[in-house]
């Protein structure tokens, strides 16, 4: 059996299939030194559309679904779904990813200028889906990058599990209510992220829990950077093993969060235990005396709720902006510094919408 094919789209409409497109098994090669290359594959400005003219027989599950490939590109492009339609299946994906690689992004219509300008920019956008992105690990490592991308409606704008070197950056989360628990992102034993400069929008009028971002179990220090929560049950929520078990340096023993800013959540941070896990919580130290976390704070019920194994030292700057409210926080020791985060981008200039 061979596999592998070429397609480059642009400004085409893949309507009411039941898979659009299904990419298998192959490894692209220099055939002069075997060194593998990214699959020869891109869509641009490209639509993904089922809707209440869907007939077949065959339940959709996945408008694209990527299985041990590399490297296919989709710039501008929009994918949607219709859940209320028969035959659509209530857990269905935009872009589904086993054991592959892939990066979804923006493109500008005008290269003259730099950094784009919002006029010119066409971003991928994700709506109706159980999650927008479906991401899971295997054998092999795989790099996977979401830039620019506007998630809305979808129970998990993505959802990734087993998987590491995931780039998430400068997408807005409009978090859907459809379900009882929804998320933004959702990565369960992730040991390697950037999630940078995103913006998560809420609605507390819905009766169902809305959280921007949920880690679980990842292990290795990693730093949730530089990310805007507004209107959410809570912001940040990390769950079970977010913590190695080298204190030698405390501020990089696990998970931290810098530099995000929150807006009337009712919870801003949360840490929750876990039973199955024979340790649990995030970095014992959320900044340090040097450099303060430079997090602000809205929560009605926490701004820094710990149930984690290790009390947590949290380094604020001495302004009323960055100081938690003692009586918002439990089992979390604010610690005052005069030494600010300066909080700058990781990422260029391209403005990141609040």
């Amino acid at each position: 059996q061979s596999e592998g094919g070429i397609i480059h789209a642009t400004d085409a409409v893949f309507r009411n299939n039941s898979k659009a497109v299904h990419a298998i098994n192959y490894t692209n090669y220099v055939p002069t030194n075997g060194n593998s290359l990214s699959y020869n594959s891109w869509f641009k400005n490209c639509e993904f559309i089922v809707d209440s003219d869907y007939i077949s027989d065959e339940t959709f599950h996945k408008h694209i679904d990527l299985d041990r490939v590399n490297g296919i590109g989709f710039e501008g492009c929009s994918f949607s779904v219709d859940r209320n339609v028969e035959n659509v299946s209530q857990w269905c994906s935009g872009l589904a990813a086993y054991n592959a690689g892939f990066a979804v992004n923006s493109y500008c219509s005008d290269n003259t200028i730099q950094p784009c300008l919002d006029e010119y920019l066409t971003r991928s956008s994700f709506s109706g889906f159980h999650s927008g992105i479906y991401v899971r690990g295997g054998s092999t490592a795989y790099i996977y990058n979401v830039r620019d991308a506007e998630f809305t409606n979808n129970d998990r704008g993505i959802y990734a599990e087993n998987t590491g070197y995931a780039t998430i950056i400068k997408n807005d989360f409009h978090v859907g209510t459809n379900a009882d628990c929804n998320f933004g992102i959702y990565a369960d034993n992730v040991t390697g992220f950037c999630i940078e400069e995103n913006n998560f929008y809420g609605n507390l009028q819905s009766s169902n829990d809305m959280y921007g971002i949920a880690i679980r179990n990842s292990r290795n220090y990693n730093n949730i950077y530089l990310n805007h929560f507004n209107d959410l049950t809570c912001g940040n929520i990390a769950i079970g093993v977010n913590k190695t078990t080298d204190h030698s340096e405390k501020e990089k023993s696990g998970l931290a969060y810098f530099c995000n800013t929150n807006k009337n959540n009712i919870n801003d941070f949360c840490v929750i235990k876990d039973n199955s896990a024979s340790i649990n919580g995030i970095a014992r130290s959320q900044g340090s005396s040097a450099e303060a976390a430079g997090n602000t704070f809205s929560g009605s019920q926490y701004h820094f709720y710990n149930d984690g194994d290790d009390v947590i030292n949290y380094y604020c700057e001495i302004s009323k902006l960055q100081q938690p409210s003692n009586s918002k926080l439990h089992r979390v020791a604010a610690i005052g510094t005069t030494n600010s985060n300066d909080c700058s981008s990781h990422y260029g200039n391209n403005p990141v919408v609040k």
